[in-house]
Parts: structure tokens; sequence; C-alpha cells
């Protein structure tokens, strides 16, 4: 079988009649399935199977590296910031309204 690129996968399944995207939609699902652990057992052996082939090799660890940001901030800012957020969800919200209401 030939490589398709993704795009004439695309137009491929475009193609394809209602009842037979849905049994491509069901393989898929079928498919994720496998692969999605279903207890926490499963799921630390599947990470230490990927640990054993060198899956989290040379990552960088992100552990502390955003917990103490430099913000300096005042009380009166962060109050003034607050309200200003309030005040534009609350205009948001009359937005949404009906007009009859």
């Amino acid at each position: 079988m030939a490589d398709l690129t993704f795009e004439e996968i695309v137009k491929a399944a475009q193609k394809l009649t209602p009842t037979q995207k849905a049994l491509l939609i069901k393989m898929q699902i079928d498919e994720l399935r496998l692969f999605t652990p279903k207890n926490a057992e499963e799921s630390s052996a599947k990470r230490e199977a990927l640990r054993a082939m060198g899956a989290f090799d040379n990552v960088e660890s992100l552990y502390g590296k955003y917990a103490s940001l430099p913000v300096d901030v005042s009380f009166e800012e962060l109050n003034d910031y607050l309200i200003q957020i309030g005040k534009a969800w609350e205009e948001e919200l009359d937005d949404l309204k009906p007009d009859n209401i």
C-alpha cells in the first residue's frame, strides 16, 4: 500500500458514507482504548516501560522552575486589577442577556 499524506487521507475520508465514517471513528476510539491505562497499576507499568525505552532521557525538569517568579505587585495594584476583571466579566454577562429581560 502506498504511503498517503494527511491531506490525501482527509480527502478520502470526506468521500466516505456516514456509516463508513462512523465505523472509522469507532475504530479510532477502540485503538485509543488500547493505549489508555485502565488503572493505576497499568499506568505505572506503561510509564516504567517508557522509562526503560529511554523516553524520558534528556528531558528538562520543570520542577521548581516557575515556583517563585519575581513578581513585584502591591496590594492596591492587585486589588485594582481584580476589580477591573470583575467589571469586565459583569459587562460580558450583560452583553449575553436578551434585550427583553
